[in-house]
């Protein structure tokens, strides 16, 4: 796996399910071998596992909301908190594309890869174990919370210096020749800057949770629809309130 981005994983990835809506077995062999210690096929597995939670709020809707008139049926508000939890916490797999779940999740699929979209979501994998913690994985700024990933940090970026820049340097890159640019996100940090691209070095800290979330959401609506919906092995839970999304962050995030 080349620590430049002269591959395009982006488009990669936005390949593995083909124009008839199945995997595409060359292209996931090809994947394979792009990455090392087995990455891809943990990745892979990791997605099917139906441990993979996209929790997503959408700040235009909750605005919308906050300035619509109150319903009179719903003047008590212990009974509107309820009716609020209820919307948002309420979603499970299901194998149907017809289920309530399948539905608002076809719905959320695409303002996902809108890059105007008022979406912000948190990746969360659940744990095998009930002892051990959930996993939070933050692809904007190339973090998880995994101990694969802190011993790699440790290993590429920590040891052997103890200056900011230092680390920087050894862990990304920086493109400033407008040519240069690329459409490729994996990987990618400040996506949104008009004056240059930067890269994590992605070939020396990664883990599973971070490539299975880039397989997700770093390639194309097709791919996230294919997971999402049509297999029902990630879930894609909408949050409706601030309540439940700052009593998310308070729980699992922090």
């Amino acid at each position: 796996m080349a620590g430049g981005q002269s591959m395009n994983y982006s488009k990669l990835f936005s390949r593995l399910i083909n124009k008839n809506g199945q995997m595409d077995d060359t292209i996931a062999s090809f994947l394979y071998y792009m990455f090392p210690k087995e990455m891809f096929v943990r990745a892979l597995s990791l997605i099917e596992s139906s441990n993979m939670f996209i929790y997503a709020f959408d700040i235009q809707e909750v605005n919308s909301r906050a300035m619509e008139p109150s319903d009179s049926a719903s003047t008590n508000p212990d009974e509107s908190v309820r009716q609020n939890s209820s919307e948002s916490t309420s979603f499970v797999p299901a194998n149907k594309p017809s289920s309530p779940h399948s539905a608002t999740t076809h719905v959320l699929v695409a303002p996902i890869y809108e890059n105007d979209s008022e979406l912000l979501y948190r990746l969360i994998v659940k744990a095998d174990s009930d002892t051990d913690p959930s996993v939070y994985v933050d692809l904007t700024n190339w973090f998880c919370s995994c101990e694969e990933f802190a011993n790699g940090f440790l290993e590429h970026g920590l040891n052997g210096t103890s200056k900011e820049d230092d680390i920087a340097q050894r862990l990304t890159r920086e493109v400033t020749e407008l040519q240069d640019f690329s459409d490729d996100r994996f990987a990618q940090l400040d996506a949104h800057s008009l004056s240059k691209q930067r890269y994590f070095h992605h070939d020396k800290v990664m883990c599973p949770h971070l490539l299975a979330f880039s397989i997700l959401l770093r390639s194309s609506p097709s791919v996230l629809q294919y997971f999402a919906v049509n297999k029902g092995q990630v879930l894609l839970i909408p949050i409706t309130n601030m309540d439940e999304w700052l009593k998310l962050h308070i729980n699992i995030v922090a």
